[in-house]
């Protein structure tokens, strides 16, 4: 089970683009989103004489995409992200989960909002929650005011109030 992370208000907190753009867009990071895309086009290319002839140059390339996938994952999520310090006090940003901004997301996703939070029914079908609050995940700097946003879901159960809001909102709820 993973461990809970507090949760943070992000009002007055400004957040560090520049600090996010320089981990997404890193030479490293450039580097291996080229190999993935280099995987995808070339089993794509082996596509071309048919699903009954599977080539080996079919599972050379899609071994190189997920690869690169995975290895993007533990670069951010258990790197870059993991070390990340405040360029204001040069002390390590916390983890933390906060509430989505509002946009046009949350049409894709049929999200509602409630106050400033956002709730749609789990993705699973194994989750046996009947509604649950969306969050993401950020590293903030508390003492600095500032934040990195982490690009990562971060799916909360409803407490009890705010299940009977969602229920006073809407009756089939």
């Amino acid at each position: 089970m993973s461990k809970q992370l507090p949760t943070i208000d992000l009002g007055g907190y400004q957040r560090l683009t520049d600090l996010e753009r320089r981990i997404w867009y890193s030479p490293l990071s450039i580097a291996v989103y080229s190999i993935g895309l280099a995987g995808a086009a070339y089993e794509f290319w082996n596509l071309r004489g048919g699903l009954a002839a599977i080539p080996r140059g079919m599972f050379i390339g899609h071994g190189l995409f997920i690869a690169s996938y995975v290895f993007l994952w533990a670069y951010f999520y258990g790197y870059r992200f993991r070390r990340l310090k405040c360029p204001g006090c040069d002390q390590r940003m916390q983890p933390f989960v906060a509430d989505f901004d509002d946009g046009p997301w949350r049409r894709f996703i049929m999200a509602i909002e409630i106050g400033g939070r956002f709730y749609r029914r789990p993705y699973g079908e194994d989750d046996r929650r009947s509604w649950i609050r969306l969050m993401k995940h950020v590293r903030a700097c508390p003492g600095c005011h500032t934040f990195v946003d982490c690009s990562r879901l971060h799916q909360q159960s409803c407490t009890d109030a705010e299940l009977a809001q969602l229920r006073q909102r809407l009756p089939a709820a």
